[in-house]
């Protein structure tokens, strides 16, 4: 195993603080395990210590460890695609303060400069082309995006950005 994951894992874990290192714990027959347990609460209410009934049986998983080393790689894989996104975004917001990006260029142009959008809508009825970008950290109901509209022949013809508002 690469020294990435492992620390990958060991930084999971810290926030985890519930994961054994060698293994994540699932819960056995959680309903069972907490009607057995109320039950025998129940009959012993007088010796019995405050917070002693609320406890859960853990188990070790067998596949502990590779549902940590898969949870660490997905994660990984987001952090990357949000800072794509981001990146992408303000290389638009740039390239349209310059004047780089101005109605008249195609798509492939557009696309070559600035990267993919986040969404990318065809519109049937028209032929029309909406492309999206945002910051990672904006929703997709937030005003900070910039949209971009192409023709039905692939031509820019009108941008939308909070900047000209």
């Amino acid at each position: 195993m690469k020294i990435g994951k492992i620390i990958t894992i060991l930084s999971i874990l810290s926030v985890y603080g519930s994961l054994c290192i060698c293994g994540a714990y699932a819960k056995e027959d959680v309903d069972t395990s907490v009607k057995s347990k109320k039950a025998s609460c129940d009959k012993d209410t007088k010796s019995r210590k405050k917070g002693s009934c609320s406890k859960v049986k853990y188990t070790r998983s067998k596949d502990g460890l590779g549902a940590l080393i898969k949870l660490s790689e997905a994660r990984a894989q987001m952090t990357r695609s949000y800072i794509k996104e981001t990146k992408n975004y303000e290389t638009l917001s740039n390239a349209i303060k310059s004047g780089t990006i101005k109605t008249g260029l195609t798509s492939a142009e557009v696309q070559q400069l600035v990267g993919e959008p986040v969404i990318e809508e065809k519109q049937p009825d028209q032929g029309a082309l909406k492309w999206v970008y945002k910051d990672a950290k904006d929703s997709f109901a937030s005003k900070n995006k910039i949209t971009l509209l192409f023709d039905s022949s692939g031509k820019l013809t009108d941008i939308k950005s909070p900047a000209q508002k």
